[in-house]
């Protein structure tokens, strides 16, 4: 058997994660009631359902009607019936979208109906294991330069950002802090907007300003002074995305694909080993020089 490289396989993995994952919302929960057999396969409602959602888009038929219904299920037979001649000639060893839709009802009957869900706890422990990335906070910040070529001396520096921290505090809403961060910030990027740096997690700025960010409790909240490289800080919270409530969707829909891919690996690792696999490699190179 000749293995397939790297490359390849995740090729071939993203593709039909990427059917799979398309396919997902019509994932059954329980087994069908049956309406109709068909040699050896069925008819089910959820058939039925999916076939009326369709038709129902231009109401030509009243399909309330038990004759309607008949006709319908009907049509779901004869389907079914071409469907199965299909399958005799073998036409899917000749169409690639035959294939291609063969592979994804495959994957959506077998991996949906068996993967093994997501339990809260598994979204909360990789919720905590990942907090600094996730979590995030919206703050505006006021800088005031110091050093060399700030103009001003540590001391004139400190005592400025002390005098603009206590007009905020004598008016401590948010609208303020903007109004004095284009009065006095130094902060040309952030300056003309009120100082507003939009959300950041716990990764993006300096430990000293994320440390001083992410202890303010509540919209409004100001910082103490905050020295930084930069110069001095004041800081005040503006939007809060801590806690698990804003990432759990997500969180849950990374370790169902996470689970995904591990099925379809684990199904594809034994595949290869029992099928008879040969690369004609010649032939392969020969498609580089048409």
């Amino acid at each position: 058997m000749l293995a397939l490289n790297h490359s390849y396989q995740f090729k071939i993995y993203h593709l039909l994660l990427c059917i799979l994952l398309c396919s997902s919302c019509g994932m059954r929960s329980q087994r069908d009631e049956v309406l109709a057999y068909i040699n050896d396969r069925d008819v089910t409602v959820r058939d039925f359902q999916m076939a009326l959602s369709k038709v129902s888009e231009i109401p030509i038929k009243n399909y309330e009607k038990q004759e309607n219904r008949t006709d319908l299920l009907r049509d779901l037979i004869d389907e079914e019936l071409l469907y199965q001649e299909a399958v005799k000639s073998k036409i899917y060893e000749r169409s690639y979208e035959v294939k291609q839709a063969m592979v994804r009802g495959y994957l959506k009957e077998r991996y949906n109906a068996k993967l093994a869900g997501v339990t809260d706890k598994e979204v909360s422990e990789f919720y905590q294991q990942n907090k600094d990335i996730f979590d995030q906070v919206k703050a505006s910040h006021i800088l005031i330069r110091t050093g060399e070529g700030s103009g001003r001396t540590e001391a004139e520096a400190e005592s400025l950002i002390k005098k603009i921290r206590s007009s905020y505090l004598n008016n401590p809403k948010v609208e303020n802090f903007a109004k004095l961060a284009k009065q006095y910030s130094e902060d040309p990027g952030t300056k003309n907007n009120g100082g507003d740096l939009g959300f950041f997690n716990g990764k993006t700025m300096v430990k000293a300003f994320t440390d001083t960010s992410f202890a303010l409790a509540k919209v409004g909240d100001v910082s103490d002074i905050v020295k930084t490289e930069f110069g001095y800080h004041l800081i005040v919270l503006t939007g809060d995305k801590r806690g698990l409530k804003h990432y759990e969707k997500d969180i849950r829909q990374h370790l169902v694909q996470q689970k995904n891919r591990t099925n379809l690996e684990s199904e594809l690792a034994q595949l290869r080993s029992k099928a008879s696999i040969k690369v004609l490699q010649d032939n392969l190179a020969k498609l580089a020089k048409q």
